[in-house]
């Protein structure tokens, strides 16, 4: 039995139903209000056809809404889960055609559609939707995306390292060349302490927590309304009994020595962030994105408390702009660290600068 016959009791029990080209069974307006089906307002709205009715009667031979009803018109017979199938493939093309300017368009539609129905993309494209989109709802995410917004930010979700984050916009929207970095310190023996400084959402630490399952750590954030997003985040992941979460300026208020140091700070220089792409301009923080001037602050700052808080042999490891690599790198080398080197990610680009202390 379908879901639809399951939740529209004045059909017949059966999985067919008649559809024609231009009219098929569906929901009626009775007083002004959707009275029965999702289907019906999303046929209207979503797939622009109109004056669609349905006559039918319940099991006692009444009309169930006080209503006239028309009858389906000679039309083959399909399975109800086939036709669903069919007016999401129709809302799916339209969406597809609206969203033409959006970049790599065909993957978010499909992701933000999956998102509005409550399933993942893995089942949406192998067995399609056991139901419609409400018609509404989806046109408020739909604009959304044709607005420029990220559909990561509309989800307020991201993947990441494998493992799914809350965002909001208090934080950064962690990205794939963050991964660089992870996957870099993994290459380590898994260390005792580590602190992640302007931690954002906690990606970065959380991840490397849940990689390294008797490792604890501290995670700073000047934002109380990002650490927030993190305390979330690692309740989620299992990690919120081995990671403190501090409000706090960089190391204002830390205290004692880590194995480990990371970190991606705000490094867009104040001359870059005219240019960056909409996505990123006006949906990340501001504060997360740039410390204005050369966008080299943070990294100086950080520095400045390796001597008190880097453990001997810890090491350190920093997100940068890929046109940052060789300052920060001297950056590192003037303040005593050795083995210093620029790792590059999945693009080629210099992405993050690492150091070792004697």
């Amino acid at each position: 039995v379908s879901w639809f016959t399951r939740q529209h009791a004045p059909f017949p029990p059966h999985r067919d139903v008649h559809i024609g080209t231009q009219q098929v069974p569906v929901c009626f307006n009775a007083g002004g209000r959707w009275d029965f089906d999702p289907v019906a307002s999303t046929l209207f709205l979503l797939s622009g056809w109109q004056e669609v009715v349905v006559r039918t009667r319940d099991q006692h031979g009444r009309f169930p809404y006080s209503a006239s009803f028309q009858a389906h018109v000679n039309a083959p017979r399909i399975p109800i889960v086939d036709w669903i199938r069919q007016l999401f493939s129709e809302a799916l093309r339209a969406a597809l055609k609206r969203a033409e300017g959006v970049e790599d368009a065909a993957r978010v539609v499909r992701q933000l559609m999956a998102f509005h129905l409550g399933i993942s993309q893995e089942r949406l494209l192998l067995f399609g939707p056991e139901t419609l989109p409400n018609p509404e709802t989806w046109e408020r995410l739909f604009a959304r995306l044709l607005q420029g917004e990220p559909v990561t930010r509309i989800m307020g979700k991201r993947q990441f390292w494998g493992r799914e984050f809350v965002i909001s916009p208090a934080v950064l929207d962690p990205r794939p060349d963050t991964e660089t970095l992870i996957e870099a310190a993994l290459h380590l023996p898994a260390p005792e302490r580590l602190i992640d400084l302007g931690t954002g959402s906690g990606c970065i630490a959380i991840t490397l927590l849940a990689e390294w399952p008797n490792t604890t750590g501290i995670a700073t954030d000047i934002s109380r309304e990002a650490l927030q997003i993190a305390h979330t985040n690692t309740k989620a992941q299992g990690v919120a009994d081995r990671l403190t979460l501090l409000t706090s300026d960089w190391w204002a208020g830390v205290e004692g020595q880590f194995d480990l140091i990371v970190s991606n700070p705000p490094y867009i220089s104040e001359a870059e962030m005219a240019g960056l792409t909409t996505s990123v301009r006006d949906f990340d923080p501001v504060g997360a994105l740039t410390p204005g001037g050369d966008g080299l602050a943070a990294y100086r700052e950080i520095c400045e408390g390796f001597e008190a808080h880097l453990a001997p042999g810890g090491h350190v490891f920093f997100e940068i702009g890929w046109q940052q690599g060789t300052e920060v790198k001297a950056l590192l080398e003037r303040h005593g660290l050795i083995k210093t080197a620029i790792l590059r990610d999945i693009e080629g680009r210099d992405r993050v600068v690492t150091g070792k202390k004697l």
